[in-house]
């Protein structure tokens, strides 16, 4: 049996070492939720900014155009745009799929290998764009996105794999994550330049035997707001319109 001193000695050291360990864990627990901030935080702002950008291109970028525009989108519609931009362009979105979406399934599976968890966010990501390189290889029969996709993967696995050389592991993270970044800017730039709306294109006879084509932003009980052809906005008294049907 040890002296005082050193039974306190001991206690002194085991109290360290536990305060060390609950720093180390609480460390820990600050990176991840700070990396789980940080990944929600450019979400939202990718997602502000693609909603903007096809709101300018939508009105062919006039300022009061885009503002009744924007006036018009509830949080209902959000799904409706990000969906209607990436099927604006099939062949960006192809290369997008192919080359983003084995990483992205890559560092969800390396995520829940390190935490035994994986976020919701990247499962629906995952989904979709399963989802949207099926119909592009079943419409366009775009069969050359499987093989980018293998050598995507076959890379990823190379650069990433734990005993790969630290210098080829560093440089395949810098890789994955400036292609990442590539995608989403390649995508907004998509949204910059789509006129396409994200609504369905109509037909409305008035009573006066106008007809005015275009797409319905909002309907209220008094009137309609449609964006024409000429991307200008117009209202409608409900009452003025004889028929509306899709083209």
């Amino acid at each position: 049996m040890g002296s005082p001193d050193q039974e306190q000695d001991a206690a002194l050291d085991g109290a360290v070492d536990s305060a060390s360990q609950d720093g180390a864990a609480s460390a820990e627990h600050g990176r991840r939720s700070s990396s789980r901030a940080n990944g929600l935080g450019i979400t939202t702002v990718t997602i502000t900014l693609l909603i903007i950008l096809r709101i300018f291109s939508l009105a062919q970028w006039d300022w009061e155009v885009a503002g009744t525009i924007l006036a018009t989108i509830d949080l209902s519609d959000i799904p409706s745009v990000i969906v209607s931009t990436i099927y604006t362009e099939p062949l960006v979105t192809s290369i997008i799929v192919a080359a983003a979406g084995p990483l992205i399934v890559m560092f969800t599976i390396r995520d829940f290998r390190r935490h035994r968890r994986v976020s919701f966010g990247p499962l629906i990501l995952i989904a979709l764009l399963i989802a949207a390189g099926a119909s592009l290889l079943i419409t366009f029969r775009s069969w050359w996105m499987i093989v980018v996709a293998l050598a995507v993967v076959a890379a990823g696995i190379a650069m990433l794999h734990p005993g790969a050389p630290p210098k080829v592991r560093r440089v395949g993270n810098a890789v994955v994550s400036r292609a990442i970044v590539a995608c989403i800017v390649l995508e907004l730039f998509v949204a910059a330049f789509s006129s396409t709306p994200w609504i369905e294109r109509e037909s409305i006879v008035l009573s006066s035997g106008e007809v005015v084509q275009g797409y319905v932003l909002e309907v209220e009980s008094g009137f309609v707001k449609v964006l024409d052809e000429d991307r200008q906005v117009r209202v409608i008294i409900s009452g003025d319109i004889a028929s509306r049907s899709f083209i």
